[in-house]
């Protein structure tokens, strides 16, 4: 009886493994993020970019301009920026945040659920502006 229950957490342990390793997701996330390549999570399409929150900002919108994403509200603080639009029925969100003086992470999502090529889409947009 005793080496049963010795052993009888062991399962336990197992099924809470992956609830206790969900933030090792971000970690590897914000790996691949620094590496130029994009991080997918929760329906928002992550990237690093060396450059200012100013010029960051700038290419977002010119972004959605030729996108033909219209804009419906756009914010601008001097560490952080965000634009939300209508790309036809969808909703489009842009997050502009400053990492270091060289680098912002520009976040975006396109849609309730998130349309992973639709975000990586603007993301290029985004590039050829900057």
């Amino acid at each position: 009886m005793r080496a049963l229950l010795r052993f009888a957490p062991t399962p336990l342990i197992l099924l809470m493994a992956p609830l206790l390793l969900q933030g090792c997701w971000f970690l590897a996330a914000g790996a691949v993020a620094g590496s130029g390549a994009f991080a997918y999570y929760n329906g928002w399409v992550a990237r690093d970019y060396n450059t200012s929150v100013s010029s960051a900002y700038e290419a977002s919108l010119q972004a959605c301009s030729s996108l033909g994403v219209k804009v419906t509200k756009k914010e601008k603080e001097l560490a952080s920026a965000s634009i939300t639009g209508k790309d036809g029925d969808s909703d489009v969100w842009i997050t502009v945040k400053q990492i270091d003086q060289k680098t912002v992470k520009i976040e975006v999502k396109a849609g309730i659920i998130g349309d992973k090529q639709a975000a990586e889409n603007i993301h290029a947009a985004i590039t050829r502006h900057l």
